[in-house]
């Protein structure tokens, strides 16, 4: 029988998922077993997650996906899809809108001049957002891992 003993907040010390690194704890030093994951990107915003922005504006969401070197692996061909937001601090679920039609299907905009080379853009409306903190969650091509990334509405 497998028991997942992954230490989680506010317990600590919980995982640091930048650096790849989770925490347990166990009872004894019977058998374990380290899973990993399939494809693992890393992802790097290129905005800064701790600036307010006024509710009802857009926010360029924008970030480059990394390798475990912290290489920039961001390519047209690797599809990015906003799935949802959620506010951070009740996880409680908001409607996910983009501004207009620059982001059909929710799908980030791959941009081959972002940073010192190409990434991805997200034009996310915050239109009928209350003050917060929130997450924007999103998929990476095929990855069944769900990433997000925070912006902040005043």
């Amino acid at each position: 029988v497998l028991v997942d003993r992954t230490i989680v907040p506010p317990n600590s010390p919980s995982h640091d998922f930048p650096s790849r690194t989770i925490y347990a704890r166990v009872d004894s030093l019977s058998p374990f077993v380290i899973a990993s994951v399939g494809i693992t990107y890393g992802v790097h915003p290129l905005y800064d997650q701790s600036k307010a922005h006024r509710s009802g504006s857009t926010i360029p969401i924008k970030l480059q996906l990394h390798d475990n070197q912290g290489n920039n692996i961001s390519a047209p061909n690797i599809a990015v899809v906003a799935t949802g937001v959620s506010l951070a601090s009740t996880n409680a679920p908001g409607e996910l809108s983009d501004s207009g039609n620059a982001n059909p299907d929710f799908n980030f905009r791959y941009v081959c001049d972002l940073g010192s080379t190409g990434g991805y853009v997200f034009n996310l409306s915050t239109k009928g957002y209350g003050t917060g903190t929130y997450n924007l969650h999103f998929r990476v091509g095929s990855d069944p891992v769900t990433r997000t990334v925070q912006f902040q509405v005043k």
